[in-house]
């Protein structure tokens, strides 16, 4: 009896700690992912951004019809599409999943976000194309799609666009049905609807939101944002309510299988919760970090890694508490860019004297501890088109030859120069890396002022030509050597594209031209091969390095990064187990 009366009051035990267990967790708060962004973000209107910080909320929010797999290299699979769609006489039918919604809103009925339809895919890509919003991104489909142009020309002519106008590639079969149809054999659809810039709106929202359109994004994604304050110093998310069941690859490759062991099947997005902090120095956000205030801190272009890091390697006072460093190869190339509207930089040898005078090796090592490569023209690694074994004679450092050079340009020791403005984006390690170059110029007698700005004020100022150089960092957008080559493509000159040095040669843009004719891959290789000789020989820009991508990671979260996602933020976990013990132990 004793044995009996002790065991059932071991089990009313059991019972109330599990009660108690239960109604804590039930009130628990979701756990939240806190995260830093270096840039505030002036807008979220995807066809007026330009940059990686914007890119990355706009993608967590928005989503396109196809993305890049993170888990395979560069693989592309459907999104808001069924499948991928096979080309037939240069078209292509787009079958959409059915049951996706957009986010609850107030620009819709009642405030319930309605379900995805064919004409939210045609009003998107005409957006893109609208004249009167002044996009940044039409010349990815600029002369593409069939009749889309022509659409674009009548539209300038109107006071108010007219959407509902019939365009020839653009065809609306049923609700969840549109075929889209090329004027001729175009091999970067799937490339073009994966990209960042190309995500789906519903025109509910900007009729509704209107001028206040880019502070109020309305999506299908993982994620909402309820408000959006540029001006804030942090952006927070919740999940979206509506989002679709998408859960967490569970045939992944080997290698990661241990990592993401405990998020293989899960409901996407994994964490409810994120707030990203909007921090722009270098010591604020270490600080932040080392005092778990934030799991994840990008390093990249931060000269702390060279303390942090040793031997590609972190130090072990911070592999001891649990931190882990994630390095991967970025595909982007960093340069300064001349602005040619400026007669002064038509000078060629006044060009290759200021090429020649900048110090790559020693400006790698004193900002990337050596974590970076140094660039010999625009196309970076693992990029079809880029030479390993190319080396560029003006990418040298070289103090006598640019002397000379700038001898033969006509200013002998700098004299009768102008000073020589060089704008750049805020923060610490900006204004360092401005102030290397600048004494590098000092050498040859080539004297720099540094203008510093917010970044959103740099790229106002890259557009409207508002300045003589400027420092800036390209990611490419997808892997073709084109999307970095058309930075220097006449026809591409802001504001109808993205060639903010507004350089013109003949030859590379017959060139360019001529690429988007072959489908041959090898023989497109060559062409880019070449045209990339040709940006190393004229230098349009003095050509820096092709960064790593380094971030700081706390141990209770599972990161991962790849150059074309921007949506990647969905599949970040955090272990609270873990995070609990570190915490206790903090």
């Amino acid at each position: 009896m004793l044995k009996k009366l002790s065991f059932l009051l071991l089990i009313a035990f059991l019972s109330i700690i599990t009660t108690i267990y239960l109604h804590k967790n039930k009130h628990k708060k979701p756990a939240t992912l806190n995260l830093v962004s270096l840039h505030k973000i002036k807008t979220l209107d995807p066809i007026l951004c330009i940059d990686t910080h914007s890119f990355i909320h706009i993608n967590s929010v928005y989503e396109t019809l196809f993305k890049y797999d993170p888990f395979q290299k560069n693989e592309i699979k459907p999104c808001l599409s069924k499948n991928l769609p096979i080309k037939e006489n240069n078209s292509y039918v787009i079958k959409l999943k059915k049951g996706v919604k957009f986010q609850n809103d107030e620009c819709f009925s009642e405030g319930k976000g309605r379900e995805l339809k064919s004409h939210d895919i045609k009003f998107s890509i005409l957006r893109n194309a609208d004249p009167n919003l002044n996009g940044k991104h039409f010349w990815l489909l600029d002369g593409k799609i069939k009749g889309l142009n022509r659409w674009r020309k009548n539209q300038r002519k109107k006071n108010q666009t007219d959407y509902n106008e019939e365009v020839e590639g653009l065809k609306i079969i049923d609700d969840y049905t549109i075929k889209i149809s090329f004027e001729g054999d175009n091999r970067q659809f799937y490339q073009i609807f994966a990209s960042p810039f190309s995500v789906i709106i519903p025109k509910e929202a900007q009729d509704y939101y209107k001028k206040d359109f880019g502070n109020s994004p309305v999506g299908t994604g993982p994620y909402e944002i309820k408000k959006f304050d540029p001006q804030s110093n942090k952006i927070v998310y919740s999940k979206n309510s509506n989002y679709r069941d998408e859960r967490f690859p569970t045939e992944i490759p080997e290698n990661l299988k241990l990592k993401f062991k405990n998020s293989l099947g899960k409901t996407l997005p994994l964490v409810d919760n994120i707030i990203v902090h909007i921090v722009t120095e270098t010591s604020t956000r270490l600080l932040k970090f080392k005092n778990r205030e934030v799991d994840a801190i990008n390093i990249t272009n931060d000269n702390i890694n060279f303390s942090l890091i040793k031997d590609g390697k972190l130090i072990s006072d911070l592999e001891k508490k649990g931190i882990y460093l994630y390095n991967k190869n970025e595909v982007n190339t960093s340069y300064i860019g001349f602005n040619f509207n400026n007669k002064i930089f038509n000078n060629i040898k006044l060009r290759r004297a200021i090429s020649l005078a900048f110090d790559r090796k020693k400006y790698n090592k004193l900002f990337y501890n050596d974590n970076s490569t140094t660039a010999q023209s625009m196309i970076p690694p693992s990029i079809e088109g880029y030479e390993k074994k190319y080396i560029n004679p003006y990418c040298a450092y070289d103090v006598e030859r640019a002397k000379q050079l700038l001898e033969e340009a006509g200013y002998p020791q700098g004299k009768g120069l102008p000073k020589i403005t060089l704008d750049i984006r805020s923060g610490t390690i900006y204004r360092q890396k401005a102030i290397f170059f600048k004494e590098c110029m000092r050498e040859i007698g080539i004297e720099i002022k540094i203008r510093t700005n917010p970044f959103s004020e740099l790229l106002n100022r890259i557009f409207k030509g508002n300045f003589m150089l400027f420092d800036l960092n390209w990611q490419l957008d997808f892997p073709d050597a084109e999307n970095i080559l058309q930075l220097f493509y006449s026809k591409h000159i802001t504001p109808n594209g993205f060639n903010f040095t507004r350089f013109k040669n003949e030859k590379f843009d017959e060139l360019y031209e001529k690429i988007n004719l072959i489908s041959d891959q090898e023989r497109r290789i060559i062409l880019y091969e070449e045209m990339n000789r040709i940006l190393g020989d004229l230098v349009p820009a003095i050509f820096l390095n092709h960064k790593n991508h380094l971030v700081l990671c706390q141990p209770w979260i599972s990161y991962i990064w790849t150059p074309f996602n921007f949506d990647l933020i969905q599949y970040i976990d955090i272990d609270d187990t873990i995070k609990q013990k570190f915490q206790i132990s903090k």
